[in-house]
């Protein structure tokens, strides 16, 4: 009995599996946003949409988020990618945040991508007081003239 009890619980469950697969589709909620185009340019956006990285070249762009066109450029080998030397420190920090950067326009944006802090930097050290801002993750966003990085930081309480 126990035997015959065996073969029927395995070979029915073997008889029920059935695999199924499932698609997904990329897709953005925004609060706002749109889209634009004139000749061979476009621009789609969203407003609250953090971006992960992004980097910008006199002959295209490329970035990272949740909203990302069906068709990108790709950066091969062949194509060297300008890389800027960001120092940001400490990571994560209680006070205050220093950042060694070359000539750019730098912005702290918070995880609902709001602006928190916006400045320049010269080419020299720069020191920002975040004792005032709310406990969590912000992005650093680095803009010089050819590229954008963006940095992950951690405040602290």
């Amino acid at each position: 009995m126990r035997n015959l009890f065996s073969y029927l619980l395995l070979s029915g469950f073997g008889c029920l599996s059935i695999a199924q697969a499932q698609t997904l589709t990329p897709q953005t909620i925004a609060s706002a946003g749109g889209f634009l185009q004139q000749g061979n340019n476009s621009l789609s956006f969203t407003i609250g949409q953090s971006v992960a990285t992004a980097l910008s070249t006199g002959s295209g762009s490329v970035s990272q988020g949740f909203q990302q066109a069906a068709a990108a450029r790709i950066i091969t080998a062949l194509e060297p990618v300008p890389s800027l030397l960001v120092r940001v420190f400490p990571n994560p920090t209680r006070q205050y945040l220093y950042i060694d950067c070359p000539p750019a326009r730098l912005t702290l944006i918070d995880i609902l991508g709001r602006p928190c802090w916006q400045g320049r930097s010269d080419g020299k050290p720069l020191q920002v007081d975040v004792q005032t801002f709310a406990t969590g993750v912000y992005l650093l966003q680095v803009l010089t003239e050819d590229t954008v990085q963006t940095i992950r930081l951690v405040l602290q309480p």
